[in-house]
């Protein structure tokens, strides 16, 4: 079995979750072009590990006449895409790869998918709506050629619930768009504009008509994330694909006036205008970048956001509510969140590595969960559970400084270097401060680690002995001492 994350095509479980379809498939846009992606991606994990040609097979599950075919092709994207990178087979088989990193894995896929037949059907079919017949002309496609990209075309659609018919994108208008601008942010964020001319004059002049109207201070994320979210608006809305008027968008902000160029960008109903305005402007609240204006709905929240906030904070009760009004908000947002992007449009980092996030902080993990299963009751917009959880996860941390949460874990530091050695150690360990790191120069009794060059059997806190300057061996197993303590305060029994 193929490890999911690095999305290569298996056989789905029947009941594998929707948002969770999509993480596992998204190189199938690439076609043929799977397996030298998954290759790269393989070597990008082994890269300062022994590897062979024989590993790769084992992991792949291809033939080593088809392995050295695929890294083949692999050297030749790569001296085009990233001529620094260089992949070496040695006559023992071993592989050798330099200069490899995810930067360039990412203009690796783009390449790849730019070049998929597959993918070119899906934008023609968006951009075009036009007949098949024509597309296969446009890219000088036998018949059985043609019927096969759009039979590949079916499947990958049919797992989000979304048809190809006639030429068109058949489904639920906001899965459609959410689709599209996943895969949109996941392969070109930053790398490649799948956009007209035309289009992307058109896409800049409201974006700049819009943040003057809205006095919008945006990242330059943000800009490149609005920039897709109305390339594909505009591309939608251009054949009558609006917006659904019963849409649980509609009416959501009343108070913000539409932008005239906005609304003479469409030649349709004045309803229809009015949810498109709806729609990007949750997509600004979703980016944090629109005042609140769902105080009534965030107030159905403030019980459970009370109950959750009197487990987990240290605070007075006027900090305690601001703390349970904030994250009232954030359950707001992430339901407008999960309303305009029914399909997850975060990237793999993001959707799984929890460990992190639960090992930094122990005393949140058990109260995020029941939180969770709480929020999801009655509400299908939080039917997915490990989707909820992550950003329940994050908007706790942004809503509760750390410090409000937990017990310190308090590291004393103290060489025989000397006072400037032990302030270089000192200022380096005081990065760590948002684990809830209190550094001291001095024993005291709530040291929980002591970290110095020479031992002491007379102290009752745990100890780290580094002789040099630490490295990345060192750093990890700090991080490992400190996560244990911190679940041994919180009452978490280490495994």
């Amino acid at each position: 079995m193929l490890l999911s994350f690095l999305g290569l095509r298996y056989s789905l479980p029947k009941k594998i979750k929707f948002w969770e379809v999509f993480t596992m498939n998204m190189n199938e846009f690439l076609d043929q072009n799977q397996y030298p992606v998954l290759i790269l991606q393989w070597l990008e994990l082994k890269k300062s590990t022994y590897c062979t040609v024989g590993m790769l097979c084992e992991f792949v599950g291809i033939s080593k006449f088809k392995a050295e075919q695929y890294l083949e092709e692999l050297r030749v994207s790569l001296s085009e895409v990233a001529p620094e990178t260089r992949i070496t087979v040695e006559s023992t088989g071993e592989i050798y790869v330099t200069h490899l990193s995810n930067l360039v894995i990412k203009k690796v896929r783009v390449r790849y998918l730019v070049d998929s037949d597959v993918f070119q059907l899906l934008k023609y079919t968006l951009d075009l709506e036009s007949s098949l017949d024509k597309f296969s002309q446009e890219r000088f496609l036998g018949k059985s050629q043609t019927y096969d990209k759009r039979k590949k075309l079916i499947t990958a659609l049919k797992q989000f619930k979304l048809h190809y018919k006639k030429g068109k994108i058949i489904g639920n208008e906001l899965t459609i768009r959410s689709f599209v601008y996943a895969l949109y942010l996941n392969f070109f964020y930053g790398l490649y504009d799948p956009f007209s001319d035309s289009l992307a004059k058109k896409i800049h002049y409201v974006m700049n008509r819009m943040i003057s109207h809205l006095d919008l201070n945006l990242t330059l994320t943000q800009k490149n994330k609005l920039y897709f979210y109305l390339g594909i608006l505009f591309t939608r809305t251009a054949h009558n694909h609006f917006c659904p008027e019963e849409s649980s968008l509609a009416n959501t902000f009343s108070t913000i006036s539409r932008l005239e160029v906005f609304d003479q960008q469409f030649v349709s109903s004045k309803e229809n205008i009015k949810n498109e305005w709806q729609y990007v402007l949750a997509f600004l609240r979703v980016e944090g970048l629109l005042e609140n204006e769902l105080s009534t709905k965030a107030m159905e929240q403030t019980t459970l956001c009370q109950e959750f906030i009197s487990q987990v904070v240290k605070g007075n009760p006027s900090e305690k509510s601001k703390f349970s009004e904030e994250l009232g908000y954030e359950i707001e947002r992430l339901k407008l969140k999960y309303t305009i992007f029914p399909v997850d449009t975060e990237g793999e980092a993001y959707q799984q590595p929890t460990s992190f996030l639960e090992e930094s902080y122990p005393i949140l993990v058990e109260p995020i969960r029941e939180f969770t299963k709480q929020i999801q009751q009655n509400n299908d917009l939080f039917s997915e559970s490990q989707r909820v959880y992550n950003d329940l996860f994050f908007s706790v941390l942004f809503v509760i400084p750390i410090e409000y949460m937990g017990s310190n874990v308090y590291v004393c530091v103290d060489f025989t270097q000397g006072e400037a050695y032990t302030h270089f150690i000192y200022k380096q360990i005081e990065g760590f401060r948002n684990q809830n790191i209190v550094v001291q120069t001095k024993i005291s009794s709530k040291t929980d680690l002591f970290i110095s060059d020479f031992a002491s059997e007379r102290l009752s806190a745990e100890q780290i002995i580094w002789k040099e300057p630490p490295n990345a061996d060192d750093w990890e197993a700090f991080g490992a001492i400190v996560s244990q303590i911190k679940q041994r305060k919180a009452g978490i029994k280490s495994e």
